[in-house]
């Protein structure tokens, strides 16, 4: 999706007529709903101001028709509802015809001089980006090529955008799939559209359904009341997983980097070879101008990673040199590290380390000669690198597929994105105006968190665990105390690394054994169970049972780092509406989403895995993992605990929430099988 298209901005002002009646989905805000029954309950206008284009509520849909078959830009359409700061938009969209270089889009923090956030969605390809429109131009901030978006012509789907403080995620079919971190537009009204490239068929129509907007500006914390935890009964099953395919793989420790960095880098190339990426096959094509840097992020969220991209050598002018590499550990401002390779045409490259601010100032760290052959400079050729990042170390490799550069990295390693990087340079003041051209292709991440690689034999085949043994049964039976882990629900390699992770952390001692008791509820207090442990590196399940009541909403969480009574540290929190937060305690959260796996039926259970290492937190529901947090911004050991009714409106009272088999374990000392 290319945003520098022409642009025709519909801008609905606010004319401060009577609004659907809010209700409380969730306790926090209102909401406002639009089913395209009527423009007279509609909150969109049907005004136009080209009478190529036309805006209908039609057979309970908005319609939107472009009558131009070669139309290129966006049309966006403000809702006619109030300014507002936190808020989710969610609608139902179908593109008429083949999908095929149109797209649809959700914003929020729309201002009446164009300005705001937007979410687009191509579903012929799977792309997804956010971008910022300033007065001055549109600036994309996040965004990504996701296969499993891709949906046939003729589906409808539904998109929606969350903007939560500086956090911006778009969504679709309830799932977050991307998110980015900016906090230029405070307040604004929601906004729905679509676009197109230019070099569609079929013209441009799609038709919208089902429009909610939640303001989800007010959320306030009720007092705090203590539940004691009761032991259970510790003769729980062993734990049980189904566990991935990829699980069965024979896992060492990785070489430590200051040791033996070439080993370490060999056993990264292993990684890539026998385990899925996190990301893989994203690239496009590179138009950048002189003094400017071109950035393709992989919007995922680690601290130590294997990362590699192929490019091809731009056609250098004298005096000019281009330069290609990784910016990673990107922080909340978008500030990160990078390391680079820099070359004048010639193929004498250099490599440079340095960090990169979100005001345009770069401190450079380090640099240094590459090794000859790093870089094949033929106009047109294509260039291999690879970026190492291990326990505060980093290797680059190139062509020559060795450790060509070790460097020990500055800084505090946090979980943040990375990001593909290619740049125009003019160290000698040349005057060149035109643009240089290149192509980044099959860039792709590998997760090293886990600290394992598979091992392979001699052939370089992987060896996989020996099938198992069935002994004869002995006289006494041998119980196994531990939790029983949730399978989990795709095979990915996050979610392979996590179940590796979690299968290694309860073969260790716990510190808190398969708990249980509940949370009576008040009127003007959460409940709470502290573990009374002093952590900051851990895995935690605990499994909670629904109260009975419906439709009273409810909400449950699970808090850590936690070093002022339930009031400090961070809160994973989850609603019976189906919305999660992460927060720290009496203040916004700073990311949320659709906890599309949490079952709200009364009476039904639901099981939370919460692991943390170091600045990196995953968290899953019922065995789906949400997308990886970054916890640097509360790096203190802290307790544990377990609550509900965090948010005022979810509590009834005398109302009982029970939890059981709560389980931790410190994940700092993990003991992984060598197998």
């Amino acid at each position: 999706m290319h945003r520098r298209l022409s642009v025709i901005m519909l801008l609905l002002a606010f004319a401060g007529s009577a609004l659907p009646g809010p209700f409380s989905s969730l306790a926090q805000g209102q909401v406002y709903t639009d089913s395209m029954d009527s423009a007279d309950t509609g909150l969109l206008s049907t005004e136009t101001f080209d009478p190529t284009i036309s805006f209908a509520y039609l057979n309970g849909q908005f319609v939107v028709d472009v009558q131009q078959p070669s139309y290129r830009g966006d049309i966006i359409s403000t809702l006619n509802v109030p300014e507002l700061a936190s808020s989710r938009l969610t609608v139902d969209a179908f593109i008429e015809g083949d999908p095929a270089n149109k797209y649809v889009i959700a914003g929020c923090r729309h201002t009446d001089a164009g300005e705001g956030y937007f979410f687009g969605y191509l579903p012929a390809t799977g792309d997804v980006l956010i971008w910022r429109r300033d007065a001055s131009g549109d600036t994309n901030i996040s965004g990504s090529v996701e296969p499993s978006l891709i949906a046939p012509a003729n589906t409808p789907y539904q998109i929606g955008i969350d903007c939560w403080t500086n956090v911006i995620t778009g969504i679709v079919n309830g799932q977050p799939v991307v998110s980015a971190f900016d906090a230029t537009y405070e307040t604004g009204r929601p906004a729905i559209g679509l676009g197109a490239n230019g070099q569609q068929t079929g013209g441009l129509k799609v038709a919208f359904d089902n429009l909610t907007v939640t303001d989800n500006g007010n959320l306030e914390l009720a007092s705090a009341n203590t539940a004691t935890p009761t032991p259970a009964d510790l003769s729980v099953a062993a734990p049980t997983v189904a566990a991935p395919d990829v699980a069965t793989i024979q896992t060492v420790p990785m070489t430590d980097p200051n040791v033996d960095p070439a080993a370490t880098l060999s056993e990264a190339f292993t990684v890539s070879l026998n385990l899925p990426p996190l990301v893989s096959g994203l690239g496009a094509d590179i138009e950048v101008s002189l003094a400017n840097i071109y950035q393709l992020p992989a919007s995922v969220q680690v601290s130590d990673f294997y990362a590699e991209l192929y490019f091809t050598t731009p056609t250098v002018p004298p005096g000019t040199s281009y330069l290609a590499g990784f910016c990673f550990w990107t922080d909340p401002a978008g500030e990160c590290y990078d390391v680079f390779i820099a070359d004048d045409g010639t193929g004498a490259s250099r490599w440079g380390y340095g960090y990169d601010t979100n005001d345009g100032v770069y401190e450079s760290l380090q640099t240094g000669e590459m090794p000859a052959g790093s870089l094949d400079p033929t106009p047109g050729a294509t260039n291999f690198l690879g970026l190492t990042v291990y326990q505060g170390v980093a290797i680059l490799s190139s062509n020559t597929f060795d450790a060509d550069v070790v460097i020990p990295l500055d800084g505090t390693p946090i979980a943040g994105d990375v990001q593909a990087e290619f740049a125009f340079l003019d160290e000698n003041q040349s005057g060149v105006t035109d643009p240089l051209q290149s192509t980044i292709s099959d860039f792709a991440v590998w997760d090293l968190s886990s600290g394992m690689v598979p091992v392979v034999d001699e052939t370089g085949a992987v060896v996989t665990e020996p099938a198992a043994v069935v002994e004869a049964p002995t006289t006494e039976p041998v119980t196994v105390s531990g939790p029983v882990l949730p399978p989990l629900q795709s095979t990915t390699g996050v979610e392979a690394l996590f179940d590796l992770t979690r299968t290694a952390v309860v073969l260790n001692p716990p510190l808190i054994e398969g708990l249980s008791g509940s949370f009576t509820e008040g009127n003007t207090f959460y409940s709470y169970a502290a573990a009374g442990v002093n952590l900051a590196d851990f895995y935690t399940i605990a499994t909670f049972t629904n109260p009975s009541d419906a439709p009273a909403p409810f909400d449950i969480g699970i808090g850590f780092r936690d070093d002022r009574g339930s009031e400090g540290g961070l809160r994973f929190t989850v609603t019976s509406a189906g919305t999660w937060y992460i927060q720290r305690p009496g203040q916004e959260p700073y990311a949320s989403g659709a906890a599309t796996s949490f079952v709200s039926t009364p009476g039904a259970i639901n099981t939370i895995e919460v692991l943390v290492q170091g600045s990196a937190g995953t968290v899953a529901i019922n065995g789906v993992l949400l997308p990886q947090f970054d916890f640097s911004t509360v790096p203190n050991r802290g307790d544990v605990y377990l609550g509900a009714g965090f948010f005022q409106g979810d509590t009834v009272e005398g109302r009982a929430i029970a939890y059981s088999d709560w389980w931790i374990y410190p994940t700092d000392i993990l003991d992984f099988p060598s197998g």
